[in-house]
């Protein structure tokens, strides 16, 4: 018993602890991812509530105020009851069905055309301008009026429109159309109240219409009274006149003060939170479908590799090519409190903090993502801080650092693989920088080398130099990058922001058979400065602050004249090219 007691607590314990560790790797939630998100698509939130903003100003504007009348009816139904002498009229309630046939008439064409002839309506804009026929429909109607002419075409004539109806009758029956839109006749509740409402532009002609309908209406019920007992005797018809459903007038209609619908604030409200609401909308569907890499947190989740920083995009320098280029091969040293500055430090740094990265390999995804640039940028800079650095172009495809540095070398890499010279032989020396390149150049093609001279070659770089630094081809196109993993001892992935798309990243990785422990880290280079989540970025966030104190303190012997390549120096001297740092 004790026995099953014991294993019992030792299994609870042990259930404790791995539900523990479980709930430690759990990652927290992120409450400012939405903010992110948002953020980073801000521009585009903005321009379509700015949009949608400058749409609602021109609908407010040409939106003409609708002003709305009201009367109120009250109909009422007598009978007669016998009394103690003579027949008594007595007011009834009145049945639903007497009350909607009241609503059928005040609502029947009859009324409204005796309104529209009794105030001119035919010739009100508000009620023939609606209805205004477009240029096609006039030329098709004056036709139409020339063939009616001819007996044997009037059948055409009334299939085009026109027929035996006449121009008053065509304007009599398009202002009825619009009258009937903007009347409204209703029961008011469960009562004997009918509510007799018109809309117009103008809240006096809403009240004169509303008005003119009630005593059009009334003189009809006259009208029909009359008419019952025109033939009936002088004393049955003063009883029959006061019996059957009668109405009378309980409120006229008064000019309204307030317009109908909504106010102009309202409304631009409504527009402006309409614009918000597409513009986050549009945000998140744009994120949802953008798969590019925009923040380091995606590569963190994706290859657990460490980040080392991001380097801005630049305005294009306007210069010539082979200027261009020098300058950003150099910008690092040229500008020590640069972004580009801080990110080759802190590869340093990396690499001296694991205790390997002699030989450092730098390399991308895809071709054009600035590999070569901060390659050279980082032996450069390894060279101001005192080491002896070995700057090494194996790229076979895209040989950019030889193009620049040594166009015409004859002697390199392939040479030194295939055993033909050595390093000391095929590197060119910078007397200016003090960096040691070794081209590719020597041969065609890729060389076939085997195991043997490859270590001697990786042996005569660790004893000749303190920092390898070697740009090597991308991951997605080339192959030879498995080869590059004999001898480098830690790679640099350099993204470009927005341009890489994560699918491509993972596969890219996993086909060149690379873990974590191969990469000393990563860097996103041509980060757009405007489009930066500043939540993402919460290294760059204090770094500018320092930047002009490091460069205040920068020692006068590294200063940059002391490390200008011969071709930028000529420049200077012409005063083609002004450094002016970041």
């Amino acid at each position: 018993m004790d026995r099953i007691d014991k294993s019992s607590i030792v299994a609870q314990s042990t259930r404790e602890e791995e539900r523990e560790v479980a709930l430690a790797h759990v990652p927290p939630v992120d409450l400012l991812r939405p903010l992110r998100i948002l953020y980073a698509q801000k521009w585009l939130v903005l321009a379509i509530l700015l949009v949608i903003s400058v749409c609602g100003v021109f609908y407010v504007l040409q939106q003409r105020p609708i002003y709305t009348a009201r009367g109120l009816l009250l109909i009422e139904n007598t009978r007669l009851e016998t009394g103690r002498e003579e027949l008594l009229p007595i007011v009834s309630n009145v049945d639903v069905s007497a009350v909607d046939t009241q609503v059928e008439i005040i609502r029947s064409d009859a009324i409204a055309l005796h309104v529209i002839a009794s105030l001119d309506l035919v010739r009100d804009l508000d009620f023939v301008g609606s209805g205004a026929k477009s240029l096609a429909r006039r030329t098709l109607d004056t036709f139409s009026e020339y063939v009616a002419q001819v007996p044997a075409l009037r059948d055409i004539a009334g299939w085009l429109g026109s027929g035996s109806l006449q121009g008053q009758q065509r304007s009599e029956r398009v202002a009825l159309q619009a009258f009937q839109n903007m009347l409204s006749v209703k029961r008011v509740g469960m009562s004997s109240v009918i509510e007799v409402s018109f809309r117009s532009q103008d809240a006096d002609k809403s009240a004169r219409i509303v008005n003119e309908i009630l005593n059009a209406y009334l003189a009809q019920q006259l009208d029909a009274a009359a008419a019952a007992t025109a033939n009936a005797s002088a004393w049955l018809r003063d009883r029959v006149k006061d019996l059957g459903t009668k109405a009378r007038v309980i409120s006229l209609a008064g000019p309204p003060i307030r317009r109908e619908g909504p106010t102009r604030t309202l409304l631009l409200a409504g527009f402006v939170a309409l614009g918000l609401l597409l513009g986050i909308g549009a945000a998140a569907l744009r994120f949802a479908l953008d798969q590019t890499i925009r923040n380091p947190q995606q590569i963190e989740r994706l290859l657990n590799v460490p980040y080392l920083g991001a380097v801005m995009r630049r305005t294009p320098y306007r210069a010539w090519p082979e200027r261009r280029t020098s300058r950003r091969l150099m910008r690092a040293p040229l500008s020590p409190s640069s972004d580009l500055a801080f990110v080759v430090k802190r590869i340093r740094t990396a690499a001296l903090r694991r205790g390997r990265g002699q030989i450092i390999g730098l390399t991308s995804i895809i071709s054009g993502e600035g590999a070569t640039t901060l390659a050279s940028n980082l032996a450069c800079s390894a060279v101001v801080a005192g080491c002896r650095v070995l700057l090494i172009d194996g790229n076979p495809y895209k040989p950019s650092l030889t193009r620049l540095f040594e166009p015409g070398a004859t002697t390199g890499l392939l040479d030194v693989l295939a055993g033909r010279c050595t390093i000391a032989e095929a590197v060119a020396i910078n007397m200016k920088s003090g960096v040691h390149f070794l081209p590719y150049a020597g041969g065609v093609g890729t060389p076939v080398v085997d195991a043997v001279r490859v270590q001697s070659f990786v042996r005569e770089c660790r004893d000749s130099y303190d920092i390898v630094v070697v740009d090597l081809p991308p991951f997605a196109p080339v192959p030879e990058l498995l080869c590059a993993r004999t001898f480098v001892d830690a790679f640099v992935l350099v993204v470009e922001w927005a341009r890489i798309p994560s699918s491509l990243l993972t596969s890219a990785v996993l086909a060149a058979g690379m873990n974590q422990n191969d990469f000393l880290g990563f860097v996103l280079n041509k980060v757009n400065r405007i489009a930066i989540d500043p939540f993402s970025y919460p290294i760059e966030s204090h770094l500018s602050k320092y930047r002009f104190q490091e460069y205040a303190e920068w020692p006068a012997a590294q200063s940059f004249p002391s490390i200008v390549p011969w071709r930028i120096e000529r420049s200077l001297a012409r005063g083609d090219v002004h450094y002016t740092g970041t």
